[in-house]
This record gives structure tokens, sequence and C-alpha cells, in this order.
């Protein structure tokens, strides 16, 4: 999928729309794209001459990516992050960037969605498990 095509799952809508490209394998897993331009509005002042994407960025890229894991489910609803654990970071994502990641085990219980495992998310997080749960739209 392209960002177009993103846009007709999930509500988001430039600048807070991460995701560039997505493919889902025949795995169910899902594989991801978002190219850092170094003109995102939170490159701005994190870190003036040395901009550096913020850990809580890269948690929403991981998470607009995860949610379309179900991009069936995501039509004329909004997601919300209920909880975020056990994510680690181990290099920083700089303007340039052109990574991705693939996105794995997603359980659901009734509007509550787990994504247990994200592995090879750009070169920094390695996994870590994402809680969010889906709510109605009411405007469209």
């Amino acid at each position: 999928m392209n960002r177009d095509e993103i846009k007709q799952y999930l509500p988001h809508r430039e600048p807070m729309l991460l995701v560039d490209e997505m493919t889902l394998d025949e795995n169910h897993v899902a594989h991801s794209r978002y190219h850092v331009t170094g003109e995102e509005f939170f490159l701005k002042g994190h870190f003036p001459g040395e901009p550096v994407v913020p850990g809580v960025i890269l948690c929403e890229i991981m998470a607009q990516s995860c949610a379309l894991l179900m991009k069936d489910d995501l039509i004329g609803k909004l997601t919300f992050y209920t909880g975020i654990d056990k994510v680690r970071f181990k290099n920083s994502v700089k303007p340039g960037d052109r990574r991705g990641g693939s996105h794995v085990d997603l359980s659901s219980r009734q509007h509550l969605h787990l994504l247990r495992r994200a592995q090879r998310w750009w070169q920094d997080v390695r996994q870590g498990r994402t809680l969010f749960r889906l709510a109605p739209r009411h405007k469209e």
C-alpha cells in the first residue's frame, strides 16, 4: 500500500501520518517504511544542528504500522494507545534515513489489541509491546 491507500484505513493525516508504504506478506507479517526527510515538525527543535527523531515518534510510527495489521477493522474507527512496554532504542534515526520494520504477533480481545513483538523496526527498536484500543469515529 502507498500513502493514499494507507489513508483509507488510518485516520491520521499530515503531518502525523508516519507510514509511507506497507505490505502484508503471506505469513501476516506487516512490513512498513517511512522516509525521514528532515522537514518534519518534530525535528525542528530536537536537536537544532543535530536532528534526531524522538523516541515517542518512533513509537507512533510503530503503532501506525502495527494498526495496519488489522486494517479491515480500522474503517470508521480511531486507534488509541493504552500501553507501551519493553520498547528499547539502540540507534538514532536521523534525516535521510529510510528504514522500515516488521510487525508480528497481534492478539485481540474485544476492543483491545496487543502487538507482542515488533522486530527489526528501523535499526533501533528491536522489540516491544504495544497495547491499543479501537473507538468509533464520531465525525468523518
